[in-house]
């Protein structure tokens, strides 16, 4: 095992990084676009029956809908890259 001196001052030294794990993104992607529109549809329903006032909620819940759409868009964009 190399020092971390020389770690630092010859990184060709080093050993080689291990190949990255090939795995599909997609099913914890639409696991979490899943619990965020379940979220939706209780904060709708809070919001219906004014036990929560304000919007914060809903808006908290399309915000986690629309960041799990863009984690497909990305998921879909650089699917090669990470998967080999």
């Amino acid at each position: 095992m190399p020092s971390l001196k020389d770690v630092v001052l010859h990184p060709d030294r080093r050993r080689a990084e291990p190949p990255a794990e090939r795995v599909d993104l997609r099913p914890p992607i639409w696991l979490g676009i899943a619990a965020w529109a379940v979220t939706l549809v209780v904060a709708v329903v809070l919001q219906a029956t004014d036990t929560v006032t304000g919007g914060r909620l809903v808006a908290t819940a399309c915000a986690g809908l629309a960041l799990g759409l863009v984690g497909l868009w990305w998921e879909r964009r650089n699917r090669n890259r990470y998967r080999g």
